[in-house]
């Protein structure tokens, strides 16, 4: 525990320095000849620019807004696909819990024929049965 102190401490001053930075930046937004939007720190020369604010300044957009439409529908893939996975997960942990249950279930009805079973021959197959499925 203690040799993780150290950069526990290191990250999180890191992370305050830096949010200090980040937050006392002034960011310009332009758009290029071919329509591409760009941010940056200082104006670009000869082009006329927008004053975005100071970074931080306001939280982050909920629900993926300011993304391109791109970079949205990848966000939804990717969601749904983690709840494709989880269903999944869900539904396997599900079959295998039935299994087992019904393992022990028949294991038990297993143990119950060879104590009230008279007959040898049955005897001798439910403990082979036991033996490979339930021990």
């Amino acid at each position: 525990m203690t040799g993780r102190m150290p950069f526990i401490a290191t990250a999180t001053l890191a992370i305050l320095a830096v949010q200090g930075t980040v937050a006392a930046e002034t960011v310009y937004q332009w758009t290029d000849p071919h329509g591409q939007p760009h941010f940056s720190d200082s104006p670009p020369p000869g082009q006329s620019t927008v004053l975005r604010g100071i970074a931080g300044d306001r939280p982050p957009s909920p629900g993926g807004h300011g993304l391109r439409s791109g970079e949205r529908r990848l966000l939804e893939r990717l969601a749904q696909q983690a709840e494709q996975q989880r269903r999944s997960r869900q539904s396997r942990g599900r079959k295998a819990h039935q299994y087992r249950v019904e393992k022990q279930q028949s294991c038990r009805e297993m143990r119950e024929r060879l104590r009230n079973t008279r007959d040898d021959a049955l005897r001798k197959h439910y403990a082979r049965e036991l033996k490979q499925h339930c021990w």
